[in-house]
């Protein structure tokens, strides 16, 4: 029996309880949905009271009445039993309605307006006739039906151009009904009672409608303000994850340097003070071999600056880019002339053998660093004896012109992992330089960023074991651009 009592409380809390907690405001789109969510619970509350009342006044006035043979002796009775199903019936089909439109309050929420606004109505005319008509024939006595009839309306959310035409019929209904029932409407004072029952009532609905409107505003400004908190942490999460990938970086940079840089200061050192050791005791050949040593490896260690601080001013947004025109042809080809000498100690031959002329808009200075950068690394990752192939020729794409620079190499190729980190930062890929040359991990990165800087592309074709081939793609130099 507890459990039983259980589960009927829980249902009753469910579906009758007259202040449900307002719906989340991410499923309502406006004030109205709230509103007619509350009346929708207060429908199904009252009209199934109503329901189980008007049941046991259709039992009494079949077996009290109409036994007693007060449907013969008086009509009104008789009225008063029909007054009764009728109310019997619509509370039921609103009862009815009520649970069927429970789960579709966020789609039906028109429906349920008016829904509600013709119960509030109904139950308010049926309140009038039964006072006017039937219980002026009966009894004196109508405060009951006129307060708990209008105190029921008046607990709905109305608007309030709707409130005011609701109280309003309801008391025309009840004032033109009591006029045809009895010679002197007002003698028993009536009239003047229910319209101030009816002030009553509607400045009840005022309140309630204005503190129901007061705390939807209030939740809805607590979701707002919700939202924005929740806004504010996720940008303070990614700033957060922002921060810890910059530190990871500072970290990764000092590691580099301190790597990349105290080798060569040490090779440096240990050559200068050679020299000054036994600098008299050396011969010329010997001298000039250990400066050259030197000039190298601070060469190496001033490549490994300018690739800092070139991947430092393309992120703090402080690298200058002039574009203007320039000669693809011609440029290449003296870049590649420089690169002779470095491939022929490896015995890499550089095939570069361009008729056509060229032209594209780009800065002539990133545009060298470039070119520079990714033929130094086909030459630096090819074995030795192998050949490097540079092509340049016009493409078309999306209405415009590109000019496709590619350069293959005949090394090992990229691993799958490899092509996922090409050009990030401080990335050490699987392939290894050939002839013992210095990578810091950062010039393909550089690479990539200078490449966009200039308004192109680039993208690297690889097959493992077969070589790479990278292919940088740079608007055409047109007239119309002057």
């Amino acid at each position: 029996m507890k459990r039983i009592l259980g589960l009927f409380q829980k249902y009753i809390q469910k579906n009758f309880v007259l202040e449900p907690e307002l719906p989340d405001p991410t499923f309502c789109d406006d004030y109205s949905r709230v509103i007619q969510g509350s009346n929708l619970t207060r429908i199904r509350f009252y009209s199934l009271v109503l329901f189980v009342l008007g049941s046991l006044l259709v039992w009494r006035d079949i077996v009290v009445s109409k036994a007693t043979g007060l449907w013969e002796s008086n009509i009104a009775y008789y009225e008063l039993f029909l007054s009764h199903i009728a109310l019997v019936i619509v509370s039921f089909l609103f009862t009815l309605l009520s649970f069927v439109l429970r789960t579709k309050i966020t789609t039906r929420f028109k429906i349920v307006n008016l829904m509600t606004f013709l119960y509030g109505f109904i139950i308010i005319a049926w309140a009038g006739f039964l006072s006017a008509w039937i219980v002026q024939k009966v009894s004196p006595n109508i405060t009951e039906y006129i307060v708990a009839v209008f105190g029921i309306a008046a607990s709905f959310f109305y608007r309030p151009a709707a409130s005011i035409i609701i109280f309003f019929l309801g008391e025309v209904f009840f004032v033109v009904t009591l006029s045809i029932a009895t010679e002197s409407p007002n003698a028993n004072g009536h009239i003047t009672n229910s319209i101030i029952f009816t002030f009553i009532a509607w400045l009840i609905s005022r309140f309630t409608y204005t503190a129901r409107l007061r705390e939807f505003i209030n939740l809805r400004t607590i979701f707002l303000q919700k939202t924005q908190i929740e806004s504010v942490n996720n940008e303070l999460h990614q700033q957060n994850i922002y921060l810890e990938e910059l530190n990871k970086e500072k970290n990764e940079f000092l590691g580099i340097a301190a790597h990349d840089l105290k080798n060569p200061l040490s090779g440096i050192i240990l050559n200068a003070e050679s020299i000054i050791r036994y600098g008299d005791y050396m011969k010329p050949e010997q001298k000039e071999k250990t400066v050259q040593s030197m000039l190298a490896t601070a060469r190496r260690m001033k490549t490994i600056i300018t690739n800092l601080l070139d991947i430092n001013a393309v992120e703090s947004g402080k690298l200058t880019v002039n574009l203007q025109k320039l000669d693809v042809t011609k440029t290449i080809n003296e870049i590649v002339e420089s690169f002779y000498v470095t491939a022929e100690k490896k015995g890499i031959a550089i095939h570069y053998d361009i008729i056509n002329q060229y032209s594209v808009f780009v800065d002539t200075t990133l545009f060298h660093e470039v070119i520079e950068n990714i033929i130094s690394n086909a030459v630096k990752y090819s074995p030795l004896e192998k050949k490097v192939y540079i092509t340049v020729d016009e493409i078309s794409r999306e209405h415009s012109s590109f000019i496709r620079i590619a350069v293959k190499d005949e090394g090992p190729g990229l691993t799958d992992d490899d092509k996922q980190k090409l050009f990030g930062k401080f990335q050490r890929l699987s392939a290894q330089p050939t002839g013992g040359e210095h990578s810091s991990g950062l010039g393909l990165a550089i690479v990539k960023k200078l490449v966009e800087a200039m308004n192109g592309t680039i993208y690297c074709e690889s097959i493992y074991g077969q070589g790479a081939t990278f292919i940088v793609e740079f608007p055409q130099y047109v007239e119309e651009r002057l």
